[in-house]
């Protein structure tokens, strides 16, 4: 086949190659939704009881400092990867959307206690937090590969 004819021929695939070697908004945020979810269940999810301290009359809980650090660390990598990618705006929406659906998920499924009623309360800061994190991250990602790609 000569070279006008391959030109020619319409690609119809999704392949890296036919959309020019770059990765789209779209898996971008359908990619990092599903990371969100799965750390959240493989550092949160499996945690609910809270605990009572030795010599404390409150509990705490229900999770470990290393397991919120930890999901930070995931979201954070994250909110990078996408921004690297030029694509701030997809990571930014799509992780926290997808970390305050599972949030509200698993807090309406803890068994009732004194404070259930209030997780809407709780939704709503994970959400702005998760946002201005995840935007702050992203954006200054896309920022710095702008920078060093002019080099």
């Amino acid at each position: 086949m000569t070279e006008a004819h391959v030109s020619a021929v319409p690609r119809t695939d999704l392949s890296a190659r036919a959309t020019g070697g770059r990765i789209t908004g779209a898996v971008v945020a359908i990619g990092s939704a599903v990371v969100t979810v799965a750390g959240y269940l493989l550092l949160l999810g499996w945690h609910q009881e809270k605990e009572l301290a030795a010599g404390a009359i409150e509990e705490t809980g229900p999770y470990q400092p290393w397991q919120v650090v930890a999901l930070v660390g995931v979201l954070a990598v994250l909110a990078t990867a996408g921004g690297w990618l030029r694509r701030p705006l997809a990571v930014t929406i799509a992780v926290p959307v997808a970390l305050t659906a599972i949030w509200i998920a698993d807090a309406v499924t803890i068994p009732s206690q004194g404070d259930a009623s209030i997780w809407p309360v709780g939704a709503f800061l994970i959400a702005v937090a998760a946002f201005a994190g995840i935007a702050a991250v992203a954006y200054g990602a896309a920022a710095v590969r702008r920078a060093t790609s002019r080099r």
